[in-house]
C-alpha cells in the first residue's frame, strides 16, 4: 500500500501537537541554495596562467615542456586557454644583484653598432627560443586556440630612471623616463611584431605591472613591476603604447590596463585616468580582489572586460583537511575573485613551483617539478583548479551564487555547471533551487568530485546521472573537505521576450541589430537572456544569419516569427515531480 495514505490517516490526530512543539533545525536538514541567471556576472572567456620563471626553467627539457603542456592546456589536462608572457626588461650587464637570474625571463633586447660607430637597441628573441617553443606546445595542446597578452615588467634598463630594472632608487618615484615613453611604446610594438613572426598571435599588451606599488626599489632581487604614477603618467604611457601599436598597423592588439594588486587601487586608477586614455583601453585587469568595490564596478562598465591576471597566495581552508587545505583555499579564493570583481577570466600568477612544498599547509603554483627526478607533479590543489576549469568554459556566463558556490551557464548547450565547495568536516546537504530554467524530460546531473590525499582520494571522480532532476532543481550531498562540480544538461533558460526585440524596448530595430552584430563581433556580449532574443533563427547560437535576418525584418523583406526551440511537452512538469516523490514513497506491503 502506499506509505503516503498512512501519513495522510494520522494528520489530523497529530496537527495540535505541532502547535504545541517547537522543533530545532535537524542537522541533517538540507540548506537550500538558489542559483538565478538574475544574479549573472558577466560572459566568462577563461583560465590561464602566467609565463615567467616556471616557463624558462620547463622549456629547457622536452619531456617537462610536453607534459607541462598537456597537464595545464591539453583535454585531460586543466584546459587552460590564455597565457600571459612575461617580456623582460633585462638589465644593465654590469648588475648582479638579481636572485637566480639564469631562471628570468631573458632580455628581448640587444645592442647594435653599426660601422660609424653609434649604437641602438633591437628586439632579439634568440634567448628566449626555449620558452616560445614550450609556448607554441601549449597552443598546440590547447588546440591551436589560445590568447596570448605580452606583459612586460619594466621597460629595458635603458629606458629607465634608475637605469635598474628592478625599480626606482625611491619605489615611490617613476622609473621609465619622460623622454622615452614614445620609444617604449615603439618596442612594445616591435615585441608584438617580434613574436608574431614566429607564428603566434598576440591578442593583448599589458604595458604595466602593479604600477602603482611602493615594492619596486633599485637593487632589488626580482623584476616584477615599474612605478608609473595614477593619473597623468599612466595615461601618457597608454596613449604611447596605443599609437605605437596603431602606426605599426598592430589596431588588432588590445591594450590591457592597468594590473593593479587590489581591486580598490585599480579603481582609483581608472578614475584617473584621461577620457583618451581610457578609449585605448579594453580591459581591465586586477590581481585580487578581496571584497566587492561598487565604485570600480561602475568604472569597469566603461570598458569591455574585467580579468584577474597574477593570482594565487598561501591559501588554505577546511577542517583538518590535510592536502585538501591548499585546494579548498584557492577554490574559496577564485569564487570570492570572480563574484568580487565580476571578471571574465581568471590566471594563476605561474602554474609551477620548484621543489616539492608541504603538501598539507599552503603553497604557491599547482603543479610542482621534484628536485629529485626533475619531474612535473601534480597535487591536490591542480585537481581543484580543475573542477573549475575543465567544466566552466569560454562564452558561458558566469552566476553569482554564495560565498561556497559558483555557476556558469552555456546556452548553446543548454548546459547549467555548479561548482560548490565544501571546507566543513561533515556532509552538507543542499538542495539546488534553478531559478527562471526549465528542466527538459531527458535532463540529467553529472557529479564530479576531488577530495582527499593525492595518493588515494578522489581527483575528478565522475558519478553519471547523480541526482533526480525535477522541474525546479535537485538535491545533492557535499562530501567534507571537498571541491564538487555539478554539470547539469538539460537546463533551458525560460524568456518572456519577443524574437528579436533584444533590448526589450517593444519594438524590433536598427538598436537590436547593432548589439547583435556587437556580440557577433566579440565587441560587447549580450547576456543569456538577449542572445535568446538575439537568436532569430532558433539555431541555438547567435551569429551572423541572425544579423541578416534582423536586417531583412527591420528593412520589411522579411518578418521574424517567433517559434521556440521548445514547447511545454518537453519540459518536467510539476505534476510529475509530485508522481516521482508518490512512486518513491510506495512500498510493496
Amino acid at each position: 500500500m502506499k506509505l503516503r495514505k498512512r501519513i495522510l490517516s494520522m494528520a489530523a490526530a497529530c496537527a495540535v501537537l505541532f502547535d504545541m512543539m517547537s522543533f530545532p533545525v535537524l542537522a541533517n536538514e538540507r540548506e537550500t541554495v538558489t542559483v538565478s541567471l538574475s544574479n549573472r556576472l558577466c560572459v566568462f572567456s577563461g583560465w590561464g596562467t602566467g609565463f615567467s620563471r616556471w616557463a624558462v626553467e620547463a622549456g629547457k627539457s622536452k619531456t617537462v615542456s610536453d607534459k607541462a603542456a598537456e597537464m595545464l592546456f591539453g583535454e585531460n589536462g586543466l584546459k587552460m586557454n590564455m597565457v600571459r608572457y612575461e617580456v623582460s626588461g633585462g638589465d644593465d650587464p654590469t648588475h648582479s644583484h638579481f636572485l637566480d637570474a639564469d631562471k628570468m625571463p631573458p632580455s628581448w633586447t640587444k645592442t647594435v653598432t653599426d660601422k660609424n660607430g653609434k649604437t641602438d637597441h633591437v628586439v632579439d628573441l634568440s634567448k628566449d627560443k626555449n620558452r616560445i617553443g614550450l609556448l607554441k606546445k601549449c597552443i598546440s595542446s590547447a588546440g591551436g586556440d589560445l590568447s596570448v597578452e605580452l606583459c612586460p615588467t619594466s621597460p629595458p634598463y635603458y629606458m629607465t630612471v634608475s637605469g635598474c630594472t628592478a625599480g626606482a632608487v625611491y619605489s615611490g618615484n617613476d622609473n621609465l623616463r619622460s623622454d622615452c615613453r614614445g620609444a617604449y611604446g615603439k618596442y612594445l610594438a616591435s615585441a608584438v611584431n617580434a613574436i608574431e613572426s614566429q607564428g603566434i598571435n598576440v591578442t593583448s599588451i599589458a604595458p604595466m605591472n602593479e604600477p602603482s606599488s611602493l615594492h619596486w626599489k633599485a637593487g632589488g632581487t626580482r623584476q616584477e613591476g615599474c612605478h608609473v604614477s595614477q593619473g597623468e603618467q599612466q595615461s601618457k604611457l597608454l596613449i604611447a603604447v596605443r599609437n605605437a601599436l596603431n602606426n605599426a598597423g598592430l589596431s588588432k592588439v588590445y591594450i590591457s590596463a592597468a594590473d593593479e594588486a587590489d581591486i580598490d587601487t585599480a579603481e582609483a586608477s581608472l578614475g584617473a585616468l584621461t577620457s583618451k586614455a581610457a578609449g585605448g583601453v579594453r580591459n581591465v585587469n586586477i590581481h585580487s580582489a578581496e571584497h566587492e568595490n561598487a565604485s570600480f564596478t561602475k568604472a569597469a562598465k566603461n570598458f569591455s572586460s574585467v580579468r584577474i591576471t597574477e593570482a594565487d597566495g598561501l591559501y588554505t581552508a577546511g577542517s583538518n583537511a590535510g592536502e585538501m587545505s591548499a585546494a579548498l583555499g584557492i577554490s574559496k579564493k577564485i569564487i570570492s575573485d570572480l563574484q568580487n570583481s565580476g571578471a571574465s577570466a581568471w590566471l594563476m600568477w605561474q602554474a609551477v613551483c620548484d621543489g616539492r612544498p608541504d603538501l598539507d599547509s599552503g603553497y604557491l603554483g599547482l603543479l610542482y617539478r621534484d628536485d629529485l627526478t626533475g619531474s612535473l607533479e601534480a597535487t591536490q590543489k591542480y585537481y581543484a583548479f580543475g573542477q573549475f576549469s575543465r567544466y566552466i568554459g569560454a562564452a558561458s556566463t558566469l552566476i553569482k551564487v554564495d560565498d561556497d558556490t559558483i555557476a556558469a551557464y552555456d546556452r548553446s548547450h543548454n548546459k547549467l555547471t555548479i561548482v560548490a565547495v565544501n571546507d566543513g568536516s561533515v556532509v552538507k546537504k543542499v538542495k539546488y533551487s534553478l531559478d527562471g530554467f526549465g528542466m527538459l524530460k531527458e535532463s540529467h546531473v553529472t557529479e564530479i568530485r576531488t577530495s582527499g590525499r593525492l595518493a588515494e582520494g578522489e581527483h575528478w571522480s565522475v558519478t553519471e546521472d547523480a541526482a533526480a532532476v525535477t522541474s525546479t532543481g535537485f538535491s545533492a550531498d557535499l562530501a567534507p573537505n571537498s571541491v564538487t562540480t555539478y554539470v547539469i544538461d538539460g537546463a533551458v533558460l525560460r524568456t518572456t521576450g519577443t524574437l528579436g526585440d533584444v533590448n526589450g524596448d517593444g519594438n524590433i530595430n536598427v538598436t537590436d541589430l547593432t548589439l547583435t552584430a556587437a556580440h557577433v563581433k566579440s565587441a560587447r556580449f549580450l547576456n543569456d537572456n538577449e542572445q535568446i532574443l538575439a537568436d532569430v533563427n532558433c539555431d541555438g547560437t547567435v551569429n551572423i544569419t541572425d544579423i541578416t535576418r534582423l536586417a531583412a525584418h527591420i528593412k520589411g523583406k522579411r518578418a521574424i516569427k517567433d517559434v521556440r526551440r521548445y514547447n511545454e511537452d518537453d519540459f518536467i512538469t510539476d505534476a510529475e515531480d509530485i508522481v516521482t516523490s508518490d512512486e518513491d514513497i510506495t512500498t510493496d506491503g
